[in-house]
């Protein structure tokens, strides 16, 4: 079943509330308009009962039929909506001339209600009616009196009153739904303008966002999170165009370099070591090529958490170990001393730790002058394992350097000082990715004396 929208939504929720406000209060304005009526028929029959009450318990014994029923046609022969009936020992006595009552029975009271009020209707006529029996001196037998109102014409208004009432609650609450819909459809103007928004983002119109001063309250912080989303979009989109054009200069050289030599060693007739000779230089470009493209990809995997790999107990000094001894050779032309100091244990996976080791101690290799010093520092404290990669150097990095340190393809700034340029500047970016793959941190200090890597990984 396809969902409705939230215009449609919110239309039939306002026009629920509004329905059963409507319902409740011509519920309770009927109810009450009709109870307030009763009321003042009861009260009118009261008082007419009060009145023949007061005029029969003044009687005498010695008056007259005549004079009694004189008196009653004074008091009530002339009120056109009452009429009564009075019967004495099962006798009546005397009855309104009004026409209508006669097919009205006779509504006695139960031994303990003096006074009792009733309705009573017929097919077409209605009645509202009071029954009261009245002791007075002088008379041994009680009087028993009906007075009978008509109320069929206040009944057919309350009828017409009644359909007129549901038919106006129908008709306001068609409009209230209308101007719900309306309204609900101009309130969600702004999230129509979010979505025209998205609509239009794409990789050349990233730089659009939503004004949120203009926004609802309530749609402020969802207008914040799409342009903060936008700016993401926008900044990744960037560095990956960045990155692209990187990739694709780095490979461009290579790819040059060998296609010049095969186009040179083609070019003339040579003998087999000649030929053999330049295979071998195809193969090292190709090689560099390699690896260019596997750090590219093992990069493209940490960035989307697809670096997957067995976490174990590590001991950081035997791995720091094994790769200075890798490393002392080529440390010992340059005529660099290489020291491990501390202990540590980490979990995780041995060789991408080795690899993020190799890295940092090729990359100090790289800026060491001859006769300086590397050293790894591991010691574990209260927050997590530290490892600490510091080397001399003739000159301490800027800010400016330190902050792009882990970007990829960054070399260094002109002029720094390092022997080898062979390296594309991918190192300390794979050493990042893999130092936040296990939940780690990296930084780098510089100061007069050393450039410092300092790695922390929690607990």
């Amino acid at each position: 079943m396809k969902p409705h929208s939230l215009t449609a939504r919110l239309s039939l929720m306002f026009m629920l509330v509004v329905g059963s406000v409507l319902l409740l209060a011509g519920l309770a304005f009927n109810l009450g308009t009709h109870q307030h009526f009763v009321q003042l028929d009861q009260k009118d029959l009261r008082q007419k009962n009060t009145a023949v009450t007061h005029l029969l318990t003044s009687l005498k014994a010695t008056t007259s039929v005549s004079t009694l029923k004189d008196e009653l046609n004074l008091l009530l022969g002339d009120h056109g909506d009452i009429q009564a009936r009075l019967w004495h020992a099962d006798q009546l006595v005397w009855s309104s001339a009004s026409l209508g009552t006669s097919a009205i029975p006779r509504h006695t009271n139960t031994s303990d209600t003096a006074v009792r009020l009733w309705q009573w209707q017929d097919s077409q006529q209605q009645y509202r009616g009071l029954s009261s029996d009245i002791m007075t001196p002088g008379f041994a037998e009680s009087w028993h009196l009906e007075l009978i109102k008509n109320v069929t014409v206040h009944e057919h208004f309350f009828h017409q009153f009644r359909t007129g009432l549901w038919l106006g609650l129908g008709i306001c609450l068609l409009l209230s739904g209308l101007l719900g819909w309306w309204m609900v459809r101009l309130g969600l103007r702004p999230l129509r303008q979010l979505t025209e928004l998205a609509e239009d983002v794409s990789a050349s119109r990233l730089q659009h966002s939503l004004r949120e001063n203009d926004m609802p309250t309530e749609l402020r912080p969802l207008a914040g999170a799409f342009n903060a989303m936008l700016h993401r979009l926008n900044d990744d989109f960037d560095r990956l165009s960045s990155y692209s054009a990187e990739i694709a200069h780095e490979l461009r050289t290579p790819v040059t370099a060998l296609q010049t030599r095969t186009e040179v060693t083609l070019s003339r007739p040579r003998d087999v070591t000649q030929y053999s000779d330049a295979l071998y230089e195809n193969l090292e470009g190709l090689e560099q090529m390699r690896r260019l493209i596997d750090d590219m990809l093992f990069l493209a995997k940490a960035d989307n958490h697809l670096q997957l790999f067995q976490s174990k107990q590590i001991n950081l000094r035997q791995l720091a170990e094994q790769v200075m001894d890798y490393y002392d050779m080529l440390a010992e032309e340059q005529q660099i001393q290489l020291a491990v100091t501390g202990e540590a244990t980490l979990s995780g996976e041995a060789k991408l730790l080795q690899r993020a080791f190799n890295n940092l101690i090729s990359n100090a290799i790289r800026y060491t002058p001859l006769g300086g010093r590397i050293e790894i520092h591991l010691r574990t404290q209260a927050e997590g394992v530290i490892v600490e990669v510091e080397n001399q150097h003739q000159r301490p990095l800027e800010a400016e350097q330190l902050n792009r340190l882990f970007e990829r393809f960054y070399r260094g700034a002109p002029g720094t000082q390092q022997r080898d340029h062979s390296h594309v500047g991918l190192g300390l970016a794979i050493t990042r990715a893999i130092v936040e793959n296990h939940q780690g941190r990296i930084r780098a200090e510089s100061d007069a004396r050393s450039t410092r890597f300092i790695m922390m990984f929690p607990h």
